[in-house]
This record gives C-alpha cells, structure tokens and sequence, in this order.
C-alpha cells in the first residue's frame, strides 16, 4: 500500500489504487517436429541359384560269378517213380491161378488162387483183395480176405477190415478191433522152424 498525503484536489476522495499488471508470462516454446529424411530402400540382392550338392560316385557292381554247371548224372535224371522202392503190383482186375513166386515185395489188388512166396520179402493184401492160397513171406499184412495157410518169419498183422480163414504160423501177430481169424495160430521158434523147412521155389525168369 502506499501513502499520500491528501490535496485540495482530492476533494475529499480518496483515489484509487493504481491496477497492478500480471505479469507477463512467457508462451511455452513449441519445438517443431524432427525434419525425416526419406532414405531409398535398398534393393535386395537377387537370390543367386544354389550349387547342387556333390554326388557321391557309385560303387561299381561286380556281376556274380555263374556258377560252375553240373553235369547231369543218371541218378538225378531219374524220375520220381524210379526212385521208388521196387514193388510188384497185382491189380484189381486181374486174376491169378498158380504159384505166385516174387523176389520184391508186392501188393496184391486183385484175385489170387493157388499159392503166394515171398519168403525174404513183404506182402500187402489189399482192401478188395481175395486170396485163396497158401502164403509164405518175410512179413504179411491182411487188409482184404485170406483162405489159407499163412507162414511168416516175421510179422503177420490183421486190420479191421482183414479176415483170415486159416492156420498162422509166425513169431508175431497183431490183430486191429474188428478183424476175423478163423484158424490155429502158433507163435514162436516153432514157426521160425516150420518156415525154414518148407522148400524153397525158384521165380521164373
């Protein structure tokens, strides 16, 4: 505040304050933007064609050695029914009346009157076999039907569907459930005795 001493003038008035100016402020300084300068884009360098990888070289391949031909032998040549064991054959059709005398082993099919030698040998008596005579073999084996004497040094089996009207001589027999034997059967020495006596018939040449 300020004092003043008061004049004829101010006729009893006092005058008024004097107005204090703000003070003056400064406008805040606005900074202007960064000035960017556009840089061309750099072209990208084109792709360059890549270098095949390096190829391994191939083994070299040896052809396999042929090997060293065989010369055929008659054994290898020979068909599968030659290898078979030796075997005589009687078939179903045929009929025989006499003495049968073989050096092999045999299989009778068929019909047989008289008498059947095999004296170091096999025989087989079919399922529709029908024998009507005396036999003599290593080993009999009865399938069909027998009417005679048998004399084996061996084995005389029956089976199931066999029958055998007649004496038995042999060191051993066997008979299947359902075979037929109607005769006298001797087992032992005794029969190897009686075939060994019996005489010996040469086959016809």
């Amino acid at each position: 505040m300020w004092n003043r001493t008061p004049t004829s003038k101010d006729d009893g008035r006092r005058p008024a304050p004097p107005v204090v100016a703000p003070p003056a402020v400064a406008p805040p300084v606005v900074k202007p933007p960064p000035v960017v300068t556009p840089v061309a884009a750099t072209p990208a360098p084109a792709p360059t064609a890549a270098s095949p990888p390096p190829v391994a070289a191939a083994p070299a391949v040896v052809p396999p050695e042929e090997p060293p031909a065989v010369a055929a032998t008659p054994s290898s040549t020979r068909s599968v029914e030659e290898q078979r064991p030796a075997m005589a054959w009687v078939g179903k059709s045929v009929l025989f009346r006499g003495d049968l005398i073989s050096l092999e082993d045999m299989t009778i099919e068929g019909q047989v009157e008289g008498t059947i030698e095999l004296r170091d040998h096999t025989l087989t008596i079919g399922r529709d076999a029908t024998i009507r005579a005396d036999i003599v073999a290593k080993a009999v084996t009865i399938f069909g039907g027998v009417t005679g004497a048998i004399t084996a040094s061996e084995t005389v089996e029956i089976a199931e569907t066999g029958s055998v009207e007649g004496d038995i001589d042999t060191r051993r027999l066997a008979m299947a459930d359902g075979a037929v034997l109607r005769g006298r059967v001797n087992t032992g020495t005794a029969a190897d005795d009686r075939t060994a006596q019996r005489p010996q018939r040469k086959a016809a040449s």
